[in-house]
């Protein structure tokens, strides 16, 4: 095998691109690996005049929950907590009040 100098020296050989068949399929040229995006596909938006003009807020307020929508997911806990118990009757009580006391523990946590 010639040395590193040599072979620097000798010039490349044409690529040559292979025929394909009739009865073969096109290939891609690349691979696109399940599950990562293809990050060539597009260049990411630009911000318009009025999205870089709007301020940024990075405070950590939160949108208060209206009384329903509270009452909405307690409901929704208790009706998970029925359903993990096979909808046994006579527990109904017991489930609300468990979904009651984990949602607003959540809620007052989360403030």
């Amino acid at each position: 095998m010639a040395d590193a100098q040599e072979r620097r020296r000798t010039p490349r050989k044409a690529a040559t691109k292979a025929t394909p068949t009739p009865d073969s399929k096109p290939t891609k040229a690349k691979a696109v690996v399940k599950g990562k995006p293809d990050v060539k596909a597009a260049a990411p938006r630009r911000a318009t005049a009025e999205q870089r003009a709007a301020p940024v807020t990075t405070s950590n307020v939160r949108a208060e929950l209206s009384p329903e929508e509270i009452r909405e997911l307690i409901a929704e806990a208790a009706y998970y907590r029925a359903e993990q118990r096979g909808f046994e009757p006579g527990h109904e009580l017991e489930d609300w009040i468990e979904a009651e006391s984990e949602i607003i523990g959540r809620l007052n946590s989360s403030r």
